[in-house]
């Protein structure tokens, strides 16, 4: 902390007093003199900015000299404090209060005058003592000083560790979405074997050596489950035969009542406290995204009602949390597909208000008893980790719990269960006509991911996403995954890139500045130069080239948009919702979204759709990829990964190999290299998920 005889200082008619963490503005016609108490992290940010005006601070220092270097906590937080900075000061209406300088630092705009307090009689009588003082108590200063430093060490390194983590599942498996019962005594998770169906099961916490109940059929598909108020009943989302319900399952009898249509089996699902009313995510006509539906559960012939935004909504809702009083409702929202923060909602009058910014994707939240501070968990460049976030301040303290997710805190108590998930995905390549069936070997080895991969016969290298730099940033690579080379460092979610036909430039998605959305980037190789494509929309889809280079296209919430690259305002092509784009030649080949699936393609330029696969054949968005002759697929296929290869010329499908379900990631695509005959996938780890009890000092 800055000296404390400066510890006051003014930006305009703003006191900030570093001692007490406060702000105060004067009192004014409209309203009265307010004292606003900050997060001492907040502040500190604030006095470091103003020690240092009027140069640039980076962020490097800020996290240096305020979270002692800790990089992975400091970035979340420090561009945390500085939007809960902004938002205070704006009642000085003097623009931009903290200027962001772009990939350098921030820099604040307004002289800060500081306070220097005056010494009376009284005041100089005790500073002439202390001195007298100080030469025979000097040693024992020192000696203090030592201890305290010795001990605030001691306790922060406490703070951060772990002191009880335990395995309450290891089937081998996939163990998710651990509940407790409220009296404790029983755990609920959804158990899943590659390939198969879902099930719930039910294991004694006073009996955890006895195996698990199973209390759903194989025939149905679950997952994640919520307790009534009198643990008889549990509340989950369930598939079978097409169709998904929200279902109670009675635990004495076992009888199955559908309540309400759903969408996944793994949609967020919570009870209200008074026990009355069940809440869970899902889409209903005509809403486009998905949102918060509430069911009266007293009433039984009741209709799920909208807690969410239900038209031209910028973000979509994705999971919540009732707080133990029953006031507030946390939520995280995504904006876009790759920027998610949580919103504190107040149920009486629908007020909100923003409490996290700049989380990559959240992972599950759940209320601590104290009805003030909660945990949640964020996967951030591919690494998911948990957080606590005290609701009033904003103060955030990592748990330091590698792979924590979902959590959801045991009732009445202090300790929290969580499924330890990691997941780790690989370029990996094969050559699909060769002689000897072979399976596909790795290209890159090493502790980090490849995602998003696409290759340039032109520049005769491979695009990618790595999170190698601890963020995920565009790199690039020679074809058989060596010379690699990082392009960006944003230090945000970048995703998506797609090489320019004649391969001098590679266009892709990342997170705007305020993680508000994403938008369309456009790298030059040649000079490592980036800019940032002209568009009003707030999220868009996987970018790809015209045949000519001479635009971009991309999935928007009005359908396939072409974007210019003069700066001209986007013009909309089709009001079609695609998943991937591929431009090969005179045929824009694509995957819908919402309709028909299967294969597509329409002439780049606009034009009337055709089907290339049917949906029997092709049930995946993004695992296809299209050659000069052909199309790599993956083939729709029971209980494993069927890669397959369509023929044009002869209109038949040839089966390549057939792999371990999960082995090919389902988000990724495919890229075929002609002269190497090599086929690149983007291989995924079949995570083992097993259920933990967590119990740390910073829950106490």
């Amino acid at each position: 902390m800055l000296e404390t005889k400066q510890s006051v200082f003014y930006l305009g008619s703003c006191r900030i007093d570093a001692s007490d963490n406060s702000l105060q503005f004067p009192a004014s016609a409209d309203c009265v003199q307010e004292r606003i108490t900050l997060q001492p992290k907040f502040v500190e940010v604030l006095a470091y900015l103003a020690h240092h005006y009027p140069r640039v601070v980076t962020r490097d220092a800020l996290i240096t000299d305020i979270w002692e270097g800790n990089t992975y906590v400091g970035e979340k937080a420090l561009t945390n404090a500085v939007w809960h900075l902004r938002q205070q000061l704006g009642p000085l209406g003097a623009g931009e209060v903290i200027e962001t300088v772009r990939k350098t630092g921030y820099r604040l705009c307004i002289e800060p005058r500081f306070e220097l307090p005056a010494e009376d009689g009284q005041l100089r009588l005790e500073r002439k003592s202390r001195l007298l003082g100080r030469a025979l108590i000097g040693c024992s200063v020192t000696l203090a000083l030592v201890l305290a430093v010795a001990g605030h060490h001691w306790y922060r390194d406490t703070l951060h560790r772990p002191f009880g983590v335990d395995r309450l599942t290891s089937d081998g498996g996939s163990e998710r979405f651990p509940s407790v019962s409220p009296d404790g005594r029983f755990l609920v998770y959804g158990g899943q074997q590659p390939g198969k169906n879902g099930s719930l099961f039910q294991l004694d916490l006073e009996h955890p050596d006895a195996s698990p109940r199973q209390l759903t059929p194989d025939s149905s598909d679950e997952l994640r489950a919520v307790w009534s108020n009198d643990g008889k009943s549990l509340y989950f989302p369930s598939a079978s035969a097409g169709e998904c319900k929200i279902t109670r399952l009675d635990l004495k009898d076992g009888q199955l009542t559908p309540l309400a249509d759903c969408t996944s089996v793994t949609t967020a699902i919570d009870l209200t406290v008074d026990g009355t009313g069940l809440a869970f995510i899902t889409t209903n006509a005509p809403q486009k995204n998905a949102g918060i539906y509430l069911l009266d559960l007293t009433e039984k012939e009741a209709e799920p009602v909208r807690l969410s935004c239900d038209t031209e909504c910028p973000y979509r809702d994705r999971d919540f949390a009732f707080s133990p009083d029953g006031q507030t409702l946390a939520i995280a929202r995504r904006f876009g597909d790759i920027s998610e923060d949580i919103f504190l909602r107040q149920l009486a009058d629908g007020s909100e208000r923003r409490l996290t910014q700049g989380i990559e994707d959240i992972r599950g939240l759940s209320w601590h008893r104290d009805g003030r501070r909660l945990v949640y968990s964020t996967e951030e460049a591919g690494n998911r980790g948990g957080y606590l976030i005290d609701t009033e301040t904003g103060e955030i303290t990592a748990l330091d719990q590698d792979g924590l997710s979902y959590p959801r805190f045991v009732p009445d108590s202090d300790e929290l269960v969580f499924y330890h998930y990691n997941n780790h995905r690989q370029l990996v390549s094969m050559h699909p006509f060769a002689e000897v069936p072979q399976a596909p070997f790795p290209m890159i080895y090493g502790n980090f991911s490849q995602r998003y991969a696409d290759y340039s016969p032109e520049a005769r290298r491979l695009v990618f996403v790595s999170n190698e730099s601890e963020h995920n940033e565009i790199w690039t690579s020679d074809v058989d995954g060596q010379r690699r080379q990082m392009h960006t460092s944003l230090k945000r979610q970048a995703t998506s890139p797609a090489w320019s036909h004649d391969g001098s430039r590679i266009a892709f998605v990342a997170a705007d500045t305020n993680h508000e959305g994403n938008k369309l980037h456009i790298l030059d190789i040649r000079d490592n130069s980036i800019r940032v494509v002209a568009s009003p929309y707030i999220n868009h889809g996987r970018p790809e080239w015209s045949g000519d280079d001479s635009f971009l296209l991309a999935s928007t919430v009005d359908g396939l948009t072409r974007f210019h690259l003069d700066n001209k305002p986007p013009t909309l092509v089709s009001p079609i919702m695609v998943r991937r784009l591929q431009v090969l030649g005179d045929w824009l080949y694509f995957s819908y979204s919402t309709g028909p699936r299967g294969l597509w393609r329409m002439p780049w330029q606009g034009g009337k759709p055709e089907q290339v696969l049917g949906a029997k054949l092709m049930s995946d968005g993004y695992n296809w990829t299209v050659a000069d002759d052909g199309v790599f697929f993956r083939q729709r296929h029971s209980g494993s990964a069927l890669l397959s290869y369509f023929d044009f010329a002869r209109a038949e499908v040839r089966p390549l190999i057939e792999l371990p379900p999960n082995s090919i990631s389902r988000q990724e695509n495919m890229v075929w290299v002609e002269k190497e005959q090599k086929l690149v996938l983007v291989s995924w780890n079949y995570p083992r998920r097993d259920v933990m009890r967590l119990r740390h000092p910073a829950l106490q």
